[in-house]
């Protein structure tokens, strides 16, 4: 499941034009420049319908950290735009909402970006 966005991200010329290959699961290396994106998986729920098919859906939070707060935004606008309604296979994802990370003085700009991943 994490493949999957990871590969959505990497293959988008929007997000890649920002960050080149800088597309990290969880945390990225503590020598990596900025900018940078990192995915985590929030919670992974199964769904499961009477008919016995069963469904997934996993929240994953995209991180998009930059040096500025515009560079910031336009690699938000760039992975919302990579993942919202991006399919293949039994996957789906569907951007939620996305949020300002805690900055402390003199470092790198955040957005968390909610997304939900739909399997089956």
């Amino acid at each position: 499941m994490m493949q999957f966005i990871i590969d959505k991200l990497l293959a988008d010329a929007g997000v890649s034009a920002i960050v080149a290959n800088k597309v990290y699961p969880q945390v990225a290396p503590q020598t990596t420049l900025l900018p940078y994106v990192t995915c985590q998986v929030v919670s992974d729920v199964p769904v499961r319908c009477r008919e016995g098919i069963a469904t997934e859906e996993v929240l994953i939070q995209v991180n998009a950290i930059a040096a500025t707060y515009t560079q910031c935004h336009d690699l938000f606008l760039a992975v919302r735009n990579a993942l919202d309604g991006a399919k293949e296979g039994n996957q789906e994802s569907e951007w939620l909402n996305a949020q300002d990370l805690t900055r402390q003085e003199g470092s790198a700009h955040g957005k968390a970006i909610d997304f939900k991943l739909i399997i089956g």
